[in-house]
């Protein structure tokens, strides 16, 4: 064991939670600044290491094995650690807010991301992405986005808005699509998915009403994004994504019955820290003054 602590490259394990929570090499590659061939070669330089498989490689991405899910679970912990011992090495007395949040939200962050380092001490965030909820009381996260009251004991939490969701395609789908009504496209057209078994609305929603199984399943929800793009087939998106992302069209109206709220979340016992506090205002802001487009309305 010792051994394999000597030998792990603590910058791998890095990029490691980029490939894991984007799911593709691409992905990961343009929020890293590392290319992809390198990324390819990192991920298997550290499999050689620890003796294990991380990942099943695919058409669609990459999908973690068991090993890679323990992996991604412990190495938050790890990678916060190592961050905060290079910080107070580099004098740093101010770490950046840590916000943790989905696929989703977190583009939605990119585009309003000069406003929110404008508002922080230091202008200082980092975002900490992926499909499962990090652990506030442990302080993996300053500040987390939800799609749910919490309901862990130690957290608090405000709504900040409701989050619509709609079907989008390329231009040619979505007007296909639009015109022969929605409930007929579910039937009739090729729609990509989250996996079956991923517990999300649009992906219960998506098995109980489409007719033919679907032309491509992603374990991610950024591969969905790019393979709609192609014009492969139509997907549920939420709106504040389909109505940002270039070559999609919506096809009709947000859908009620995958309404969800968004909450902003802390542990209770840090919410009054002053940077906690500053984030959390200037998130408010933010989330109030974009709530038009969480809803859906054009």
């Amino acid at each position: 064991m010792s051994f394999i602590i000597e030998k792990l490259d603590w910058d791998a394990l890095r990029l490691f939670i980029e490939v894991a929570d984007a799911g593709s090499l691409s992905l990961a590659a343009s929020r890293t600044g590392t290319s992809a061939p390198t990324l390819h070669r990192r991920m298997a330089d550290l499999e050689n290491v620890l003796g294990t498989e991380l990942f099943v490689r695919g058409a669609t991405g990459y999908s973690l094995t068991q090993s890679g899910l323990e992996l991604r679970r412990l190495a938050d912990d790890a990678a916060s650690a190592v961050a905060q011992i290079g910080e107070w090495c580099s004098g740093q007395l101010s770490p950046p807010l840590r916000i943790a949040c989905g696929p989703w939200t977190s583009l939605f962050l990119g585009r309003v991301s000069d406003r929110i380092s404008a508002s922080l001490d230091g202008g200082r965030f980092r975002l900490i992405v992926g499909t499962t909820q990090t652990d506030l009381t442990r302080r993996q996260a300053d500040i987390g986005l939800r799609n749910s009251a919490p309901t862990q004991l130690g957290l608090a939490g405000q709504r900040v808005c409701h989050v619509a969701f709609a079907a989008y395609g390329t231009p040619d789908l979505a007007g296909n699509a639009r015109a022969m009504g929605l409930m007929q496209a579910f039937e009739t057209m090729r729609w990509i998915i989250l996996d079956r078994d991923r517990p999300t609305a649009s992906s219960r929603y998506l098995a109980s009403v489409l007719a033919e199984q679907p032309v491509a399943s992603c374990d991610h929800p950024m591969p969905m994004l790019e393979l709609a793009q192609t014009g492969l087939g139509l997907c549920l998106l939420p709106c504040f994504v389909g109505d940002a992302t270039p070559g999609l069209k919506r096809v009709g109206d947000p859908i009620p019955a995958l309404r969800q709220e968004q909450w902003l979340v802390t542990a209770d016992t840090r919410r009054h820290d002053p940077p906690i506090r500053a984030g959390i205002k200037v998130l408010k802001r933010v989330w109030h003054d974009h709530r038009h487009t969480f809803s859906g309305h054009i």
